[in-house]
């Protein structure tokens, strides 16, 4: 008789391990490699956000907390939106919103500007819409962004009124 032998099975301790792909390539290119996958799904998460914003735009507005969000880095910008949004339909040069500014922060009317043009290109990059635009070398905010801000020329003054009666 002929005795049969059983095909050994190897244990996971007599397997052969193989390297991970982390040691083929070094740690800090996988890394690298790892970091790029996720943050190109990110971007393909945040352009689908953006497609449903734009195709729902017109059933909803965003609030005031989401716009100030999106548009501004710092507290400069905010302050620059507080002026814009306190502006008449008239609006208010650059060189006017600079020299209101001037006791917080030393801003002349090129960096304000630059500021404007940038809080312009992040809300088109999020919305398609501009925040501000110029009018005769003055800017004043969109109607957009003043339907969302709620900020009427009639609402500052009777503010403003309201609070030297008190003073």
């Amino acid at each position: 008789m002929e005795t049969v032998k059983e095909p050994r099975t190897m244990s996971a301790a007599e397997r052969k391990k193989g390297r991970s792909q982390a040691e083929k390539v070094g740690r800090r290119k996988y890394m690298i490699r790892m970091l790029h996958r996720l943050e190109a799904k990110v971007d393909r998460v945040d352009k689908r956000t953006r497609v449903i914003m734009a195709s729902l735009s017109h059933y909803m507005d965003p609030s005031q907390d989401y716009l100030s969000m999106v548009v501004c880095k710092d507290k400069v910008d905010q302050t620059i939106l507080l002026e814009l949004s306190a502006a008449s339909s008239a609006g208010w040069s650059t060189t006017d919103i600079a020299e209101r500014l001037v006791p917080d922060f030393k801003l002349d009317r090129f960096q304000v500007l630059r500021r404007i043009k940038r809080m312009n290109k992040r809300l088109e990059a999020e919305m398609g819409r501009p925040i501000a635009e110029s009018r005769e070398h003055r800017w004043v905010l969109t109607r957009y962004v003043q339907r969302i801000w709620g900020v009427t020329k009639q609402e500052i003054q009777n503010e403003s009124i309201s609070k030297t009666r008190y003073i």
